[in-house]
């Protein structure tokens, strides 16, 4: 896979944003098993395992010296059981021990707090870099007047490309405009779920308003421009 230039000095790789030495990493949801278990699906225990693989592939490719989570590090909304916790803490003790960490809060992340104070690292709501503004997506914020650009996650977007008779689910990144800005939506890190259909799923974010205006880049072997999104639910495949 090679770098995916999405706009000027932002680029994409995989399920991560590069913005010079900074890698930026969106909704690991970690502990999805655990509430797909309590709702009577049955997931392996393969969430971490399958994580640390995706990453370390990141890492392989691309060089950076620090990394953003851009929030819902946990997928439990209101509290954190043992098993997370340890995952949680083994996974960020494994990025912080080489890394400048940053994690942005998303609203899956209460409770979060505690164990990110073990390990001294800092919850913010937002992070600028330059004029960049990187932040979860599910809150309006005030934004400074000098953001040119946006990088939100929450919405977890994807598309169903089907022939007919087989349908394939993609990750995919979105880009568009808020209140004239550009806007790009990351898709999830979570490794167990390919995310939302951005035609047929009802839109979270408040940052988007109309989604068909939006340009849609897959990820497949590499990321490919599919177009915006209405002319691609116009050829029929989504």
């Amino acid at each position: 896979m090679n770098l995916f230039r999405i706009d000027e000095g932002i680029f994409a790789y995989d399920l991560a944003l590069i913005i010079g030495k900074t890698l930026i990493i969106s909704d690991i949801h970690l502990g999805y098993e655990n509430v797909m278990h309590k709702q009577g699906y049955f997931l392996p225990k393969t969430q971490l395992k399958l994580t640390v693989q995706r990453f370390r592939k990141i890492e392989r490719a691309l060089n950076f010296n620090s990394i953003i989570i851009n929030g819902d590090l946990k997928h439990n909304f209101s509290y954190i059981n043992d098993k997370d916790k340890k995952d949680i803490i083994g996974f960020l003790a494994m990025l912080k021990r080489k890394y400048k960490l940053i994690v942005i809060e998303g609203n899956h992340d209460a409770a979060l707090k505690p164990v990110l104070d073990s390990l001294s690292i800092t919850i913010v709501k937002k992070h600028i870099i330059s004029d960049i503004l990187i932040i979860h997506g599910d809150k309006v914020i005030n934004i400074p007047r000098t953001i040119k650009k946006i990088i939100i996650g929450h919405e977890h977007p994807a598309i169903s490309i089907t022939d007919g008779v087989k349908h394939e689910t993609y990750k995919c990144y979105l880009k568009g405009t808020f209140r004239k800005r550009t806007l790009i939506v990351q898709p999830s890190f979570n490794v167990l779920n390919e995310g939302s259909n951005v035609i047929r799923d009802k839109i979270l974010s408040p940052y988007i308003t109309e989604v068909l205006d939006f340009d849609v880049y897959v990820i497949g072997k590499e990321i490919y421009d599919f177009g915006n999104v209405f002319t691609v639910r116009n050829m029929g495949r989504i």
